[in-house]
């Protein structure tokens, strides 16, 4: 999960989101933005925009978090790696609309 704080009136969080394509199967993601709840299917290996309404006041702290069906370790396409955090997409870009 994140939060952060808009300077100024945000009407969405456009994202862009990446699934590892050794999640052969697809990523299903479920999301909660200031209070409301969302579903992305992500396809492996493509990178995904998602746009989620959002309404914020200025000085608003307002939180994201992500949970999903499936994740993956780095180990396991490369155990010379050595990292073995179970993680589920990587978020390429995040801007808050207004």
């Amino acid at each position: 999960s994140a939060c952060f704080v808009s300077t100024r009136p945000a009407t969405a969080l456009r994202l862009e989101l990446w699934s590892p394509p050794q999640l052969a199967a697809g990523q299903q993601l479920r999301a909660r933005l200031g209070g409301a709840g969302f579903t992305q299917a992500l396809r492996p290996g493509v990178l995904t925009p998602v746009l989620l309404p959002l309404r914020a006041a200025a000085g608003t702290r307002v939180e994201l978090a992500i949970e999903a069906e499936r994740s993956w370790r780095p180990t396991s396409a490369d155990p010379a790696v050595g990292d073995r955090r179970d993680l589920v997409c990587r978020i390429v870009g995040a801007e808050l609309v207004h």
